[in-house]
């Protein structure tokens, strides 16, 4: 247990809670919020059959399994805020801890990507834009930016131009902000 300073950065980051224990909770320093896309997403069917090999054709000709998966694909807008002063009070003071664990953060929020499926769907994009803004001023999301799609805003240019469009839209000494577009086919959760 972390009595006296806590040293661990993802407690000083995303907090803990002990109820039986509350002088030893610690407030989170970083928000995220959940990836939303920044256009209506049709999910899609990706119908699959398996083969089962060992099967002769006496036994059965047909496929092992059938399957049907839905997924959509998307341009998704994240957001981050981290608190660097209750970061640095969370880690006891240690500004160099601190520093690493912002670069870090920032690093791993700017690639991260979907794990799941990576065989069928091969979602390897990484973020297209990344934008920080630092200062004490309220932190923003500029999620409802999307609450019109941004497809619909930009009729019949071209992908990459429409790419620039959406991540263009997305527009702290205290708190650090991030914001990022990622491009990328996630598998849908099917009805």
């Amino acid at each position: 247990m972390l009595v006296h300073a806590d040293t661990a950065a993802d407690i000083a980051m995303f907090g803990r809670m002990l109820a039986s224990v509350p002088k030893y909770n610690r407030e989170a320093a970083v928000q995220v919020a959940h990836a939303i896309t920044t256009h209506k997403v049709v999910v899609e069917d990706d119908y699959y059959t398996a083969v089962d090999d060992l099967k002769t054709s006496v036994e059965d000709a047909g496929a092992g399994f059938i399957g049907e998966l839905g997924f959509g694909s998307g341009v998704f807008y994240l957001y981050a805020c981290i608190d660097r002063e209750l970061l640095l009070k969370n880690l006891g003071g240690d500004a160099a801890l601190a520093r690493k664990a912002i670069e870090a953060f920032v690093e791993g929020f700017a690639k991260a990507r979907p794990s799941g499926k990576q065989n069928s769907f091969a979602a390897l994009a990484l973020a297209n834009y990344l934008r920080v803004e630092k200062g004490s001023q309220q932190p923003r999301s500029l999620a409802a930016a999307f609450f019109k799609p941004a497809w619909a805003m930009i009729s019949l240019q071209s992908r990459s131009k429409r790419s620039k469009a959406t991540t263009a839209r997305v527009a702290s000494s205290r708190r650090w902000t991030l914001s990022t577009v990622l491009a990328s086919r996630i598998p849908a959760p099917c009805a």
